[in-house]
């Protein structure tokens, strides 16, 4: 397997896989930062808690010292002999001495209730003498024992001491005996003023920095950190280190508590600041940030060496799950390649395989499809053959039922036949669909349809037989009694159903009952002839062979209706544009034929032919052109249609379509020619004409030459110039006139058939019953007898 190609390979299943690998992969990845992130802040919360949880301490832990140089100082204020020194004329008085005894001895017992105090003194200004406990010396002596060596010279000592006007702490250093730098807090309180506006004194307490600093000590030594003590001018008092501070990143935020990062001596670090509102004084403690940040350091560096640990075997497991996850797939890629002989062209590898496997499924089942179609295509040959009795003799009916999925419960079987009638409406609602799937589409409905219903009592097989449809059916029932009004309501209900629902319209004939496969070809021709029975019986109708063959036959007609002197009349009157007496005389002619009496279908085709062939004569004896060019383009079709047609209604309609065309176009052309004749004034001599034919009809030379000759014309222009204006013959004219008078002469019942012949204008007997009957459809013996 060639990895690498398969990378490179956009498509490919194996980038997506890589994508997943890779989103698994950093999903506890990411994970793992946001915790290390969620560790870090926390980490960094609980130590700056800690530091300033420290800080506090601390605070406390001053805080409650100064409280006692609070106390000390208050007890010293109070004191009544100190007011009435400080605020009195005493000292001008010089009497002063007791009290200033009296205060020492009160500021020796002070003593032991503030044992943590190391020094403490009342300076008086108007004396300039210091008070300290047990005795009471000039400022001088004091400086000299407590603040020899110190930084505060004795001028600037006297002048804050005497001068001051609100509480204030310093820090101050004095060389003891041992000839140590040993320092001090100086907490320095002003007595109020006198009534001069003049400065009494101030009392001044100081305490150790060593004690401070041991006070403070624990709280350096636990996060390494540097401490300041700060009075209120921002100066340091107290610290733990013998380093500076540049105080400027913290010095706007000192009267506040909190924490910044800033620079110490170089170093990134963290200060943690408070201010205490009980001392006034402010304390800082700077944290180098390589302190704060070790356990952050240490879980920062874990959790980075573990998401490195975990990319990198990820990674590695990433590439070898890929090659073994993608071997067999690419194995199936390669055998499908060969198998159908195609490349990979879009999508990845399960697209392949899916559209592949889609494919095969679409395949099998076009197959299946195509099987099936092929397997009802065949059993509906076999069936059709079966039908007809054209057995393939290399296949028995016994052979034949288990290879084309049949199943016969008995012996007993019928026929239905179906004849698909007009489905116009039916072709319409399909008319998406070509010519050739729309009658496949009508085949597949009324197939369903019928086996369906047939099947719900019986077993039906339908078949495609010539231009039918057949449905062998397989009779379940022994008792074939009433098989046939069984089967009767099944064709009904399917013949309601198509119609109801699809717009299809069927006739249906059904056989008799048979008792053995090998009279199934005699059930079928039992169909045939019922279905032919749909010309006289008409279409959509249901025909049951039984009841044909159970009429009487002296009901039967021999032969039908039609004489020549019908027939003639028929052609006379539609000749003459008669419409109302050739449709009279056309239905009269179905009616006696079908009414009420049953003909047989031969004899039925034999009167639809005689009647075809009238209407052809008729149009030949009219002889006008322009009327048969007329009809003949408005109905190009109308010979065939007659001759096409199903039943006694299509052709008795149809007839009727045809001799009102014709009468019509007929009546129309004489009304043409008498209004020309008035035109063109020739309906005087048409009239001549016809006076001489009444006035000589008796004469047996009358003639179209005695006419021509009489009026002196060419006897075929007098005959044409007849026959265009009055849309008849001269001769027959001439002949009608003769069979009109002989018909009058026969009314009279008394004279011989000769004398009426001589009367009439025919010398010749047999001409003139010739004409007699081709007129009037009678022989003048008929005639005279009616």
């Amino acid at each position: 397997m060639n990895l690498k190609r398969m990378l490179s390979n956009r498509r490919s299943v194996i980038i997506t896989w890589l994508i997943s690998y890779i989103v698994v992969l950093f999903v506890p990845v990411l994970f793992s930062a946001a915790l290390y992130w969620e560790a870090q802040n926390t980490i960094d919360e609980q130590i700056q808690r800690a530091n300033d949880t420290l800080l506090k301490q601390m605070q406390d832990a001053i805080d409650n010292e100064i409280a006692q140089v609070n106390r000390l100082t208050n007890e010293m204020y109070s004191n009544v002999k100190v007011h009435d020194l400080f605020y009195s004329n005493k000292f001008a008085r010089d009497d002063f001495r007791y009290e200033l005894y009296g205060i020492t001895q009160d500021l020796g017992r002070y003593r032991s209730t503030f044992s943590n105090i190391d020094e403490y003194y009342i300076y008086w200004s108007t004396g300039d003498i210091v008070i300290t406990p047990m005795v009471y010396k000039p400022s001088s002596l004091l400086y000299a024992d407590l603040y020899s060596g110190s930084e505060l010279s004795f001028g600037a000592w006297t002048h804050k001491i005497s001068n001051l006007k609100q509480r204030q702490t310093m820090y101050t250093s004095r060389i003891n005996e041992a000839g140590r730098k040993q320092s001090y807090v100086s907490f320095i309180s002003p007595f109020p003023a006198d009534s001069n506006d003049k400065s009494v004194g101030s009392i001044v307490v100081m305490i150790d920095t060593n004690k401070l600093l041991h006070t403070i000590s624990s709280v350096g030594q636990f996060n390494g950190g540097d401490l300041f003590i700060l009075n209120e001018n921002k100066q340091v008092l107290v610290s733990n280190t013998t380093k500076e501070i540049d105080l400027s990143p913290v010095s706007q935020i000192l009267e506040t508590s909190g924490n910044v990062y800033g620079n110490y001596h170089g170093i990134k670090s963290q200060f943690f600041y408070i201010k205490s509102y009980n001392s006034k004084l402010s304390y800082l403690m700077v944290v180098p940030g390589n302190l704060v940040w070790t356990a952050s350091a240490y879980v920062r560096n874990v959790a980075a060496y573990s998401i490195v640990f975990s990319v990198l075997g990820g990674c590695i497991l990433t590439v070898f799950f890929l090659r073994r996850n993608y071997k067999p797939l690419d194995s199936i890629m390669q055998s499908m390649t060969l198998y159908f002989g195609a490349e990979q062209k879009s999508g990845n590898e399960f697209h392949f395989i899916q559209n592949a496997f889609v494919d095969t499924v679409n395949e099998k089942e076009q197959t299946n499809v195509r099987l099936k179609q092929q397997q009802n295509q065949l059993r509906s040959h076999w069936i059709s053959r079966l039908l007809k009795g054209r057995m393939d003799a290399q296949l028995s009916l016994e052979e034949a039922e288990p290879s084309f999925e049949l199943e016969f419960d008995s012996e007993n079987f019928c026929v239905m036949l179906f004849y698909l009638e007009d489905s116009e409406l039916f072709f319409k609602k399909a008319h998406h669909l070509k010519v050739a799937d729309k009658y496949k589409l009508l085949q597949f409905i009324v197939t369903n349809v019928v086996e369906e219903l047939v099947n719900q009592q019986h077993t039906g097989y339908m078949a495609e037989v010539d231009d039918m449809m057949a449905c062998l059916i397989n009779i379940r029932q022994q008792d074939s009694k009433d098989t046939a009004d069984r089967l009767e309501p099944i064709a009904r209900e399917a013949q309601s159903f198509l119609k109801k629902h699809f717009e299809i319209e069927v006739t249906i004939s059904i056989s008799g009952f048979h008792t053995s496969k090998l009279e199934i070809p005699e059930a079928y021709n039992e169909a045939l002839d019922a279905m032919e029975y749909k010309l006289i019986r008409g279409k959509h109708e249901i025909i049951r062979y039984e009841k044909i063959r159970k009429g009487d036959p002296s009901q039967l007609k021999a032969g039908y209706y039609y004489p020549l002197q019908i027939e003639q009349q028929l052609i006379n009157y539609v000749k003459a544009g008669d419409v109302n007496k050739a449709r009279a005389s056309l239905n009269e002619i179905i009616e006696r034929n079908f009414h009420p009496s049953v003909m047989t279908v031969e004899l039925a085709k034999c009167l639809f032919f005689n009647l075809v062939s009238t209407f052809i004569k008729t149009m030949n004896e009219i002889g006008d052109m322009d009327i048969q060019e007329t009809f003949f383009h408005n109905n190009p079709q109308a010979i065939e249609e007659l001759t096409h047609s199903q039943t006694v209604a299509d052709m008795h309609q149809q007839l009727l379509v045809m001799l009102e065309e014709v009468c019509r176009l007929t009546a129309a052309k004489l009304e043409a020619n008498k209004l020309r004749l008035k035109d063109d004034g020739l309906g005087e001599f048409l009239q001549k004409i016809i006076k001489f034919v009444k006035e000589n009809y008796a004469d047996a030379n009358l003639n179209i030459s005695m006419i021509g000759d009489s009026f002196q014309m060419k006897p075929t222009y007098v005959s044409k110039l007849f026959k265009d204006h009055s849309g008849e013959g001269l001769l027959d004219y001439i002949n009608k006139i003769r069979i009109e008078k002989a018909k009058s002469l026969l009314r009279e019942g008394n004279i011989p058939l000769q004398e009426v012949a001589n009367l009439s204008g025919f010398n010749d007997l047999n001409t003139f019953m010739r004409l007699f009957k081709k007129f009037e459809g009678i022989t003048p013996g008929q005639y005279k007898t009616f």
